[in-house]
């Protein structure tokens, strides 16, 4: 299935590791919501009661991850605020973000 538009918003696909807490891909191809396990309100303590199923967490980000491409002096960045038209699909292990603008050049295909 893939999603656009406000469907991207809830979209958080697992990225992290062991030991390195969870970080999400979201919907747009940002990273956010760095879960460290032993962190008071960690993410992970409230889906033992099941309430983020319900109501999911806003996408939050304390980093910033910087992609962006630059075309004939122009730069981009991998996000809605790049590309107007940003479309997710993905499957556990693999998600696809594909950033699309009329008045650009090229398409643009993240894979992680």
């Amino acid at each position: 299935m893939v999603y656009r538009g406000a469907e991207l918003d809830p979209i958080g696909m697992p990225v992290g590791g062991i030991c390195a807490g969870q970080l999400y891909l979201g919907g747009d191809g940002r990273l956010w919501h760095w879960d460290i396990f032993n962190a008071p309100d960690s993410a992970w303590i409230a889906l033992a009661g099941g309430q983020h199923y319900a109501k999911p967490l806003k996408p939050k980000s304390p980093l910033e991850h910087g992609f962006a491409i630059k075309l004939i002096g122009q730069v981009r960045r991998l996000d809605k605020t790049g590309f107007p038209d940003v479309d997710f699909c993905g499957q556990y292990l693999i998600g696809m973000v594909n950033y699309r603008d009329a008045a650009c050049l090229v398409t643009v295909k993240l894979e992680a």
